[in-house]
């Protein structure tokens, strides 16, 4: 695998990583990969060459903060800052043929007719597939989605709209999911200072109702710090949760940017 052959690989930063049946899907600000097009999102073989039928030049107009590709259909989802894709309506979130490139129109963050803006209004920067119950999460620095106000994590049917049964209350920004393998809990981190009323240290997990898990304390003490800190990357382990961020401490323990 070499992607820094030809034109010393991608020109601008990645962002975000997903492989899957072989291949490795990649979000970032890039605009080109090799020398060719590649704007924001691209599909790489196993040996670093990119897949020319999936990726334009007319793909993202802005920066993709994350992907994720699903297991129960060929769709790859990708949000980030852009509010179009291959000249079509797409704010801040898409969902593209994983072998083709080809945007998903039934998958529809903006309702109506084409030119209506009112998927995120603001950042998606972390998106989860719960395979279980085929439903997508998103997380980012929204607060409208749909043109509706929206807390900072969404849980969204197959079509792109909201599913209400999942209703936390959030202060801040998620810029990290994960979902238990089963979906009966979802971990979310960023900059959060409270949900549903209480201080979570930048790390929390809810039920599938989008409950608060009161036995889950990353709190304790002092929890993830210092206070400025971010949680920006979730990853499951069996039993254990894998955090990553620009924190430098956990419970006054030093615990420089991953516990």
């Amino acid at each position: 695998f070499s992607p820094a052959t030809g034109a010393n690989g991608f020109d601008k930063s990645v962002a975000a990583l997903a492989f899957a049946n072989g291949s490795l899907y990649v979000g970032g600000e890039f605009n080109r990969y090799r020398g060719g097009w590649a704007n924001g999102l691209a599909k790489l073989g196993v040996t670093g060459v990119q897949d020319a039928g999936f990726t334009a030049k007319e793909s993202t107009n802005g920066r993709v903060y994350s992907v994720a590709v699903s297991r129960s259909d060929p769709a790859v989802y990708f949000g980030g800052i852009f509010n179009a894709f291959k000249k079509w309506d797409a704010h801040r979130i898409g969902k593209v043929d994983s072998r083709t490139g080809v945007l998903d129109l039934e998958f529809n963050p903006q309702p109506g007719a084409i030119g209506r803006t009112n998927g995120a209004n603001n950042d998606v920067m972390a998106i989860a597939i719960d395979p279980t119950h085929s439903k997508i999460y998103i997380g980012g620095r929204f607060n409208r989605y749909r043109g509706a106000m929206a807390a900072p994590i969404l849980r969204l049917n197959a079509d792109g709209s909201i599913d209400p049964s999942f209703a936390p209350t959030l202060a801040g920004e998620v810029r990290a999911i994960a979902i238990a393998p089963d979906g009966s809990q979802v971990f979310a981190g960023g900059v959060l200072s409270a949900v549903n009323g209480r201080n979570v240290g930048h790390l929390a997990t809810f039920d599938s109702a989008g409950v608060l898990d009161s036995a889950f304390h990353p709190e304790g003490t002092a929890g993830i710090g210092p206070d400025l800190s971010s949680v920006d990357a979730i990853a499951l382990d069996g039993d254990r949760i894998l955090v990553g961020g620009s924190f430098t401490s956990y419970r006054g323990g030093a615990t420089p940017y991953w516990i």
